[in-house]
């Protein structure tokens, strides 16, 4: 281990002197919070300490028995890094976003030992949640499909469900919502026209029979825009005034409206409780770029009607993706490194003078490959969602040898750590929008090397 890995570690007065502990200063007994301030720093050394020296490192054995594999063909199938070329930032076959290391580390350090109970885990992250959005509550389970079939389920069974027509359909990630409505038990309504919808649709369309009105945010479906309807906070005023809840879907939405996606024009859980939704239904894994799961949150007799259904504990999130979502919300929290911290926020901020270095450098040493006929740096466009939300890009295009780019592609997916690209053109396209800088000697490895016939 470095001797100097923890030489970055603030001392206990630069950590008094922070606005956070300032304020103990008034409650405390000063020398308590001095030695309480110094205890936390140590054990914060020991505790990472021991998860360095825990790490094992892997038997010769095993690695020969993985690389022969791999040679052979024979590695096995399952959950693999991946190098994602392919400019969908939310790539749904790609897992969607990459976890920030804080998640990840946090949710080891919390769930090394024996652990509290999740229904402990849960009142921290729904604690934060509620700190973030100004939300009176929250319930968070396994998936957002989860999250809005228990919520449709709990609080409109066997009732109506209004809906505008042109929000039902198939979601860029493959959920067809009138199915899942009807299985959730509802009664669907569909309301005004497929490509809008007036606020005297929904009058006419409510009776003594609905239970909620359902809003669904077109960022759930890809290459669609908003059709004309009335706007959220209308919707609002007419569910107060005929008395059922407002629901929200915020597609991809995060949990705040952040510079860095306000050019998708995509709702957050915040706006949306700002404007009057009653519920919201955001995803872990999406803007929110955390583990997957389902967050549900509003008013509290709502939420505690929902967590107190016999469904709930059937849905609920494990120990494992509540430690992830929990550092991922303190990172939000904090506020301070969002965008360095939350990968996909970092993958969209990058400038494009950032892309074009990175991208000219790597097409130097893809062209050494005599696997390659030539190598272009090409202005392109990344996407949010496939097929949609187009962003400013950098691709590297290759031309192979031998002209064949569905064999190249299918031979880069089938590396050990495999690059997924794009066709143009009749060329293969990296789309750096989508790489992190860390995996730019990875792809260029492949070329000279990964693309070579395995020993049979």
């Amino acid at each position: 281990m470095p001797t100097n890995l923890f030489g970055k570690l603030p001392t206990v007065s630069e950590l008094l002197d922070k606005p956070q502990l300032k304020k103990l200063r008034e409650t405390m007994n000063p020398a308590a919070l001095v030695s309480n301030v110094g205890v936390y720093l140590d054990r914060y050394q020991r505790d990472f300490k021991s998860r360095v020296a825990d790490f094992p490192a892997p038997k010769l054995h095993y690695l020969a028995e993985s690389l022969s594999r791999w040679l052979s063909g024979d590695a096995p199938a399952g959950i693999r890094a991946a190098i994602n070329g392919t400019g969908v930032v939310l790539a749904p076959e790609l897992g969607k976003s990459a976890l920030p290391e804080r998640a990840i580390q946090g949710a080891y350090a919390r769930l090394r030992d024996y652990h509290t109970t999740p229904l402990e885990a849960q009142a921290e992250a729904v604690r934060l949640i509620t700190e973030l959005t100004s939300a009176a509550g929250a319930a968070i389970v396994n998936t957002r499909t989860a999250a809005l079939h228990l919520t449709l389920n709990e609080l409109a069974a066997g009732r109506k469900i209004m809906v505008a027509r042109g929000e039902l359909g198939e979601t860029f990630d493959g959920l067809h919502l009138p199915n899942l409505l009807t299985a959730a038990g509802v009664r669907l309504v569909e309301v005004g026209a497929s490509n809008s919808a007036t606020i005297a649709d929904y009058e006419k369309a409510l009776d003594d029979e609905t239970a909620a009105i359902l809003s669904i945010d077109a960022s759930n479906f890809a290459g669609a825009a908003n059709a004309a309807g009335p706007s959220l906070a209308e919707l609002a005023a007419l569910a107060k005034k005929r008395g059922v809840p407002l629901l929200r879907d915020v597609g991809v939405g995060g949990l705040q409206s952040r510079e860095e996606y306000e050019q998708f024009g995509v709702d957050s859980a915040a706006a949306a409780i700002a404007h009057g939704a009653d519920l919201v239904i955001a995803a872990g894994n999406h803007l929110l770029g955390g583990p997957e799961a389902g967050l549900i949150l509003g008013r509290q007799k709502w939420i505690d009607q929902i967590r107190g259904g016999a469904l709930f504990p059937l849905v609920a999130s494990s120990p494992l993706e509540l430690a992830a979502l929990t550092e991922t919300l303190e990172i939000y929290r904090m506020g301070e490194m969002v965008a360095d911290e939350i990968p996909l926020l970092a993958l969209l901020t990058t400038t494009i003078e950032n892309l074009e270095l990175r991208a000219n450098r790597l097409a130097e040493q893809i062209l050494a490959s005599p696997l390659v006929e030539s190598v272009a740096v090409q202005p392109c466009k990344s996407h949010l969602l496939p097929g949609s939300m187009p962003i400013d890009s950098v691709c590297v295009q290759v031309l192979p040898a031998d002209g064949d780019v569905a064999a190249m592609q299918q031979r880069l997916q089938e590396n050990l750590y495999p690059l997924f690209t794009r066709q143009s053109g009749g060329q293969l396209e990296v789309d750096l929008r989508t790489t992190f800088p860390r995996q730019d000697f990875l792809i260029a490895g492949m070329f000279p090397l990964g693309l070579e016939e395995s020993p049979k």
